[in-house]
């Protein structure tokens, strides 16, 4: 701090130049003098230039960080296990490990995984997100940290099979001939005999890779086995799993949003998939649409502002000044999810 002009005393006498530096002893020696009042200059120095960021850009930036990181190991994963190299199971239990956190605190990681999908989607991709999706299952019933971490291990395991299957038929467009399918089943298969071969024990994991296919009625594949019979970390990982596929897009359709997925879930509900961990996760995933915009199929666009526990998939959007109740208005319904980037 500095004077701004020159300080004078009540006689004219220069008592302090311009630009001095002021310090509190000579404010005290200049009140003796009868000075009460000086013009004076602050000290400053430029700030730089620095980014502001928002709280939900930091999220997201932390997010892809620890996504992008769990996407290598996944890869690195694939390759040593299909080339029947060593390969240590703590490696994926790491990086599930530091994603989870980010994962269970995160409100807007459905907004964040859409984005994800819009960067491209491949088998790495639907692995790490049926695991991300079984953590925030995991979260949903209470489990604890470290149950929570195996699930999600679980889930980036569950489709390892799939990488002994030739890449032209997982990305076949049309609907696959009867011997193309047996071979495409087999996946679950392939994938528990490298699980074995590389010595993965935890006995949710190995069950997991065999099993999330089988359903609750009996229907499924490889074995047929029904709902007692299945190991419960495979169906909670096949919740996940279906309701992610449904929310990807495949080589022969469009990508569906959340909505639909949870009604596909929905009518699943009792004979194919575990209606206790399915309640779960519908009555858990609700808790993201409510701030979500959506076009209806009548081309309007709105926010999701409420969200009604009985029937998540039909809820109350705001259009303008005007309110739609999609559980009333049954001919309305939403047709997908509009995103800001």
């Amino acid at each position: 701090m500095r004077t701004a002009r020159d300080i004078l005393s009540p006689e004219g006498i220069l008592l302090l130049p311009r630009g001095f530096e002021l310090k509190q002893w000579i404010a005290h020696h200049l009140l003796a003098r009868g000075i009460t009042e000086l013009s004076i200059q602050l000290d400053y120095k430029p700030i730089e230039h620095r980014e502001t960021i928002s709280p939900v850009k930091l999220a997201e930036r932390h997010f892809f960080k620890e996504y992008d990181r769990a996407l290598d190991v996944i890869e690195s994963t694939l390759y040593r296990l299909s080339q029947k190299q060593s390969f240590e199971i703590e490696e994926v239990e790491h990086a599930v490990s530091d994603l989870m956190p980010v994962v269970l605190s995160c409100p807007r990681i459905m907004h964040f995984l859409a984005k994800a999908r819009q960067a491209g989607e491949s088998l790495y991709t639907h692995l790490l997100n049926v695991g991300i999706i079984t953590m925030l299952l995991g979260e949903w019933a209470k489990l604890t940290d470290e149950e929570i971490i195996n699930w999600g291990v679980a889930g980036v395991m569950h489709d390892i099979g799939k990488s002994q299957v030739a890449p032209d038929l997982l990305d076949k467009p049309g609907v696959l001939e009867p011997e193309e399918w047996d071979t495409m089943k087999a996946h679950t298969v392939f994938g528990y005999m490298m699980a074995m071969r590389s010595g993965i024990q935890d006995s949710g994991v190995l069950a997991t890779i065999l099993q999330h296919h089988e359903r609750e009625d009996g229907s499924g594949y490889p074995n047929g086995l029904v709902g007692s019979q299945i190991h419960p970390t495979a169906k909670a990982v096949t919740v996940a799993d279906v309701f992610e596929a449904i929310t990807a897009e495949r080589p022969y359709r469009g990508r569906f949003t959340i909505y639909h997925a949870a009604d596909a879930l929905q009518g699943m509900l009792y004979g194919k998939v575990c209606p206790e961990m399915c309640t779960t996760f519908l009555e858990g995933i609700a808790s993201f649409y409510v701030g979500n915009r959506v076009r209806l199929n009548n081309g309007q666009v709105g926010e999701v502002i409420w969200v009604n526990k009985y029937l998540p998939t039909r809820p109350t959007v705001r259009v303008g000044e005007s309110y739609v109740d999609l559980m009333r208005q049954r001919d309305l319904s939403i047709e997908e999810e509009v995103f800001d980037f």
